[in-house]
């Protein structure tokens, strides 16, 4: 609740600063206000559930030993940050201005979906990490389902916005940025190749593997930087748009080939009807003729259909879903 008002808090203010006439500064000074007060209203409610209040058990933890044990927690957060920012500040060494505008203008766009995808994965963190030390099935059922609802939203994103992605950057930024097109094309496919990665590193963590988890992020993190300057000298913004993708499908396959390893099921073939019907969808927004919001919707209701029909939706799931998240048995 306390993140949702903030970000609207932010947006209003941003919006009526802007409006008014107002440069950078006082930008930065609305996002510094405003966290001031997210940590306020946090303070105040944690007071007020008494989450703090006594008694307190005291517990003697070595400066060593919690060091160690939260150290790779450190490392994914540090990790986390730099993912989100790395490639704007190489490709603005490597490529220039106009190559970095072109590449923020549609990164902008996929960084929504990938704070999305953080967001999602740290808010089903705790009950994950319950749900696997006190009732495992739950813990099995919920991660899968996790993994087949997000495919389910992402990967139709990302194939339909691959289709209209011209049209796209034309109806939300001026003509001098048709160029962003191409590059929305390929780092829209961040987000459900990220969400795969995230939901390994996010089992690994429940599980108390933090090490592992901090080593597929060192994966994704490490490609992007060895790939995006050579990728940037030769193609441009749209050729660094390929390093996002690729880096991150190099993590998720990490983690993957980790958690197979490790007798972990998923619903191979669920998701491959999910891939299917994005693929449809998709090539359906991108090939029709007309205008660019019909070719949406008909891409959209195509990618349902098929969900539905090939049964990678059911009133089942969502059921199991909720019992999942209550607690209660299957």
């Amino acid at each position: 609740g306390v993140e949702a008002a903030i970000n609207l808090l932010i947006l209003a203010l941003s919006l009526a600063a802007l409006l008014a006439g107002a440069d950078v500064l006082p930008l930065v000074a609305i996002l510094v206000i405003t966290q001031a007060i997210s940590a306020l209203a946090c303070a105040v409610i944690v007071a007020r559930c008494d989450l703090l209040a006594p008694p307190q058990e005291a517990v003697a933890v070595p400066i060593r030993a919690l060091w160690g044990s939260a150290s790779p927690f450190f490392g994914l957060a540090i990790a986390d940050v730099l993912l989100q920012r790395v490639d704007i500040l190489l490709l603005s060494i490597v490529g220039g201005e106009t190559v970095t505008g072109i590449y923020s203008a549609a990164y902008n766009l996929v960084r929504v979906l990938v704070k999305l995808v953080q967001s999602f994965w740290q808010a089903v963190y705790p009950t994950l990490s319950r749900l696997q030390a006190e009732a495992s099935d739950r813990y099995g059922a919920l991660s899968s389902l996790s993994l087949r609802y997000g495919l389910l939203l992402l990967l139709p994103t990302a194939a339909l916005c691959t289709g209209v992605a011209d049209e796209l950057i034309h109806a939300l930024y001026a003509q001098e940025y048709a160029a962003a097109g191409p590059v929305l094309q390929r780092l829209v496919w961040v987000a459900p190749i990220f969400f795969v990665q995230m939901y390994a590193v996010t089992a690994l963590m429940v599980e108390r593997r933090p090490q592992l988890s901090l080593a597929i992020m060192g994966l994704n993190l490490g490609a992007l930087v060895v790939l995006l300057p050579p990728l940037a000298r030769l193609g441009g913004a749209a050729g660094a748009a390929w390093a996002a993708p690729v880096a991150a499908g190099i993590g998720a396959v990490a983690g993957a080939v980790i958690l197979v390893a490790q007798d972990r099921r998923a619903p191979f073939a669920k998701i491959g009807v999910i891939v299917l019907a994005a693929a449809a969808g998709g090539l359906l927004s991108g090939l029709l003729p007309g205008w660019w919001g019909v070719r949406l919707l008909a891409g959209a209701a195509t990618t349902l259909a098929l969900v539905w029909f090939g049964g990678a939706l059911t009133p089942a799931d969502i059921r199991r879903l909720r019992q999942a998240l209550r607690g209660n048995s299957a």
